[in-house]
């Protein structure tokens, strides 16, 4: 779970390179006897080894301080392989789940990146129990929303997102400065926006999935489930 990575000031997070694993570090998962038992995204506290604890838990009395058993041994693990040809190209799909009903006008966070008072959030606005827009807010300036659309709540959903503030490679040149302006959303295959649009500038540990961390005008949460992130088709 994202606690057990280093805190987000430390500098192995300068080695992150995708926005696969900064959803990676935002995945709970808990594997019994090498089963998989819990699997959930989660936003998750940042934390250091000195209070990181295993079969006690000083200073919090909502269950018991100790574990009854013995704990007879433990490891560190590797983090989980990274993909090599993930690297921040800017291009993601994000496998989804939209979920059951939410008030009309509810608006909720898909893809964020970016700091209080600069971010970029791709959301979610909710028009009735049939009826969907995808929006930008573009902190201190709104951003493109599209015209409603019908989506099927009970079945699963790909989005694919282009925006300049996951891609983290270096900026080479004019041309790589204008390909990332451009701000593309397709969900299930069908263009839902396209334009030319400004981006604030991200790091890897500066994006998250279904979450709105930065405390942007929307829900705090994704109420659906954001299930994979992964490179999008054409990433290198």
């Amino acid at each position: 779970m994202g606690s057990l990575y280093p805190p987000d000031t430390h500098r192995w997070h300068e080695e992150l390179q995708s926005p696969a694993d900064a959803f990676t570090r935002q995945m709970v998962s808990v594997r019994w006897d090498g089963e998989e038992v819990l699997r959930s995204h989660q936003a998750t506290y940042d934390a250091s080894p000195a209070t990181r604890y295993v079969g006690k838990t000083p200073g919090i009395f909502n269950f018991s301080d100790r574990f009854s058993g013995k704990i007879t041994g433990q490891r560190t693990l590797e983090p989980p392989p990274r993909d090599q040809n993930s690297e921040g190209s800017g291009r993601i799909t994000v496998s989804l789940k939209i979920g059951g009903a939410r008030a009309a006008g509810a608006v909720e966070p898909l893809v964020q990146t970016g700091e209080t008072g600069r971010a970029d959030t791709l959301f979610v606005r909710f028009i009735d129990d049939r009826r969907i827009a995808l929006g930008l807010d573009h902190w201190g300036y709104g951003g493109p929303v599209s015209a409603p659309f019908e989506i099927d709540r009970t079945k699963d959903h790909e989005l694919e997102v282009q925006m300049g503030s996951l891609d983290l490679r270096p900026v080479a040149g004019p041309a790589e400065v204008a390909a990332r302006r451009r701000f593309l959303v397709k969900l299930d295959g069908q263009t839902v926006l396209e334009t030319d649009q400004e981006f604030y500038p991200a790091k890897a540990t500066q994006m998250f999935f279904g979450l709105n961390p930065v405390r942007a005008s929307m829900a705090d949460v994704f109420a659906g489930q954001i299930v994979d992130v992964r490179p999008g088709e054409g990433s290198k």
